[in-house]
């Protein structure tokens, strides 16, 4: 093993090898698989199979992806420090990704728990395990809702995990059972803005709880919050107990009506032509945005069965300028659906009980949304139609049309 250590010690390689990772980090991907093969060919070792796949999943490319870690999990072949080992956990995770990303979640789950057999603090695994159970929940495969919720508090142990901001160090971590009418609790905000709007149906559950709820949030959000008292952080309030949005869910073991923010909204009559709100991009720092984010040139195409809106400005649609929560929603009402990415959007749209059609990204939906077997449906809002996607837009798009065909 000697040999393997002296190749991969060599400056060159290593400058390569990392050179690759910073591509990869920068989401380049192509970029990255070239200089992997460079050193694939130099010398075979578990790293470069493992990062090859990461690489090829950004690419979409299956095949390749599970053939590299198939490679990386090959018990005879070495780490780059020529020791050997068999289930690499990291490796294995990765795996389970790969089959998460397309609906495998049966076989994801069997690499999550070998993982977890012989590493049972593998906090990423835990976290990916998760994701696994609540889309089985929300597919109606599986339904123990408290065990998925609790694994999906390991978000906050895991690789680059969410981040709560609070100032205020001697708040007490709420236990989800125990009553205070006479406190007052903060509810954190966490993730991206839809998960806050989507978990803000607990909030009226929360209230059998404390006495007066706090939402720490920015001024702009503020406005979906105001039947409660709003801060900007926590030394603002008068709390005595804390508790992350996202963990509101474990209040009950069931998901309650999403339509919380129905009474922000008055539906106009529908005049004669659709008014459409498109949105086709979100955060392109989203981790997903490579296969959430949709050429808006698919949307162009709608303008046969209406006008137009956007949130962007693009020739042919009314824009909409974006300043807060409320004045979004005020615009909802002139407009009659909305098809969009899966966007904070349509967790506002679900909310109001607006007509919705959320378009799932080519690879890896999100677990709120269940799988595919669900059709149309989701748990989590009524008047949100899920627009499956057979890793194509042209056929997702077909979809489109035949749901605006019926309006």
């Amino acid at each position: 093993m000697d040999n393997i250590k002296t190749i991969f010690a060599s400056s060159i390689l290593i400058k390569e090898f990392n050179k690759a990772i910073s591509h990869l980090d920068k989401r380049e991907y192509d970029k990255a698989i070239l200089l992997l093969n460079k050193v694939k060919r130099k010398q075979e070792f578990k790293e470069v199979w493992l990062n090859l796949g990461v690489a090829y999943k950004g690419k979409n490319n299956m095949p390749k992806v599970y053939e590299c870690f198939d490679k990386a999990l090959d018990p005879k072949l070495p780490l780059s420090d020529g020791t050997f080992k068999s289930d690499w956990s990291i490796a294995l995770s990765n795996l389970g990704l790969a089959y998460f990303a397309e609906e495998k979640d049966e076989l994801a789950e069997i690499c999550y728990k070998k993982v977890l057999e012989k590493d049972p603090l593998y906090y990423d695994a835990i976290w990916n395990l998760s994701l696994v159970k609540l889309r089985q929940y929300c597919s109606n495969k599986f339904d123990d809702l408290a065990l998925a919720w609790t694994y999906y508090t390991y978000r906050f142990k895991r690789t680059n995990a969410t981040k709560l901001t609070s100032d205020k160090p001697e708040l007490m971590l709420w236990d989800f059972t125990s009553v205070h009418k006479d406190s007052c609790v903060v509810v954190l905000l966490e993730q991206g803005m839809g998960d806050n709007i989507m978990f803000g149906r607990y909030l009226s559950e929360l209230e059998k709880y404390f006495g007066k709820i706090w939402i720490q949030c920015t001024p702009d959000m503020a406005s979906l919050f105001s039947k409660y008292h709003t801060a900007s952080s926590t030394s603002e309030t008068d709390a005595e107990y804390t508790v992350p949005m996202c963990s509101l869910g474990k209040i009950l073991n069931y998901i309650p009506d999403g339509e919380w923010l129905a009474d922000r909204y008055i539906e106009k009559p529908r005049s004669e032509k659709l008014e459409i709100m498109c949105i086709w991009a979100g955060n392109t720092a989203h981790v997903n945005a490579h296969n959430r984010n949709v050429p808006p040139g698919w949307f162009d195409k709608l303008k046969a069965y209406g006008n137009l809106h956007s949130v962007v400005p693009r020739k042919g649609y009314s824009y909409m300028e974006v300043k807060d929560w409320a004045s979004t929603i005020k615009y909802l009402e002139n407009i009659d659906i909305v098809v969009t990415i899966d966007s904070s959007v349509a967790h506002l749209c679900g909310s109001l009980g607006k007509p919705c059609l959320v378009l799932m990204p080519l690879y890896d939906s999100d677990f709120r949304w269940g799988d595919s077997s669900m059709g149309f449906d989701n748990k989590w809002y009524k008047s949100v139609k899920v627009i499956r996607n057979p890793h194509s837009w042209e056929k997702t798009f077909q979809t489109v049309h035949s749901c605006l065909s019926a309006l």
